[in-house]
Order: C-alpha cells, then structure tokens, then sequence
C-alpha cells in the first residue's frame, strides 16, 4: 500500500478531475494528526481517542464549577444541572464514539459516573446503578 498519497480539493470547474492525473493544479490538502471540526476531534486514524481524551479533560472542569453550588440546590434543580450541563456535552458526537474501543471509552464512563455521584454527595464506592434507581 502506498501511503503517500495526495488528498486534493478540487475547485468546481477543474477539468482534470481523474485519478491519477498529474495536471491538476488544484490545492493539495495538508496532511495532520487531528482536526477539530464542530467540536469534535478528528483523528488521521479514525480511533477518537484525542476526542474521548480531550472531553473527559474538559468534563473534569465541572467538578470545580459544580462545588460550590451543589451544596444549595435540591435533587431535582441537580439533575435538570446535570442534564443541561454534563450531559448535553457528553451526548454531543456520541454515534461518533460507538466506533471506538470500549477501552477508550471505560474511563469517560468513570468520569460521568463519578459527576453524578459528586453532584448527589455519594461516595466513589457507591452503585452508580443505586443513584439512577433513586433518581428515577
């Protein structure tokens, strides 16, 4: 295989618009590890693990955001927080990251598991599986 190759955008009236010909003077795209298009994080090798990596960071931040406001709202104010905040991001791009390993996205599941138990003051340890049942 050759790896090599030239990706080229062609403009609307290039004449020369088939494989392999050399006449064309179209622009020839720049060759990168990642772009960052609409939010999410593409890849040269399709594997989204800049993207995953790079919203659990950004997740991380509401930890801070969210301690010191958790301790005034009810559960119910938490999870209309938690919705609109944590999740809205977190769904954003998701049928991208079902094209992913699962290895990659263990630690993004632990992130958002462990917002949720820090916004309804649970300990790490506890079942993330009991705090749904409790917040219906």
């Amino acid at each position: 295989l050759n790896h090599n190759f030239e990706l080229k955008l062609h403009s609307f009236d290039c004449t020369y618009c088939t494989l392999g010909n050399i006449n064309c003077k179209c622009k020839i795209l720049e060759k990168v590890e990642t772009y960052k298009y609409l939010g999410i994080i593409l890849d040269y090798k399709l594997k989204w693990l800049y993207h995953v990596n790079n919203l659990i960071s950004y997740l991380h931040t509401f930890f801070y955001i969210l301690k010191d406001v958790k301790s005034y709202f009810n559960i119910k104010t938490k999870k209309i927080i938690y919705i609109a905040l944590v999740q809205s991001i977190f769904s954003y791009g998701i049928m991208f990251r079902g094209c992913t390993y699962n290895t990659y996205l263990r630690e993004l599941k632990v992130t958002i598991n462990s917002i949720i138990k820090f916004l309804v003051s649970k300990p790490k340890s506890y079942s993330i599986k009991l705090i749904f049942n409790e917040l219906g």
